[in-house]
């Protein structure tokens, strides 16, 4: 017999905090010889730069671009995931849920150290042990 998550409200509230809060880099760098700082850009942003420029800041802007859409693909990636975990968690499927988060979660971690998705992770496991 399938137990309901109690907590579902929560799962969903977790889950709508997090949902396109990380999409691209979020955090200051300093990228290539020109130290670029990409906090907040988007590779069709970069692409543009370094269309308008020439020469090495032109192939910095190019390679920040190419760096910044794997950040975005793992973002998509991450939110992707999640939101399988969330409407898998609403449908009672606690343990494939749980493996959802989770991935999204280890993506993420590349990434962040403090995790986007963790509240989502928490409520989740706390639906599937309730």
């Amino acid at each position: 017999m399938i137990t309901p998550c109690m907590p579902t409200q929560t799962v969903t509230e977790a889950f709508e905090a997090a949902v396109g809060k990380w999409t691209t880099c979020d955090w200051a760098t300093e990228f290539g010889c020109l130290n670029l700082n990409l906090k907040g850009l988007r590779s069709p942003q970069l692409e543009r730069l370094a269309f308008a420029t020439r020469g090495e800041e032109s192939q910095e802007w190019r390679n920040a671009a190419d760096w910044v859409r794997i950040v975005e693909d793992a973002a998509a990636k991450a939110q992707e995931l999640a939101t399988l975990a969330h409407e898998a968690s609403l449908r009672n499927e606690h343990s494939h849920s749980r493996q959802l988060i989770q991935q999204a979660c280890e993506i993420e971690a590349v990434w962040h150290r403090e995790l986007i998705w963790q509240p989502l992770c928490q409520a989740i496991s706390v639906c599937s042990h309730g």
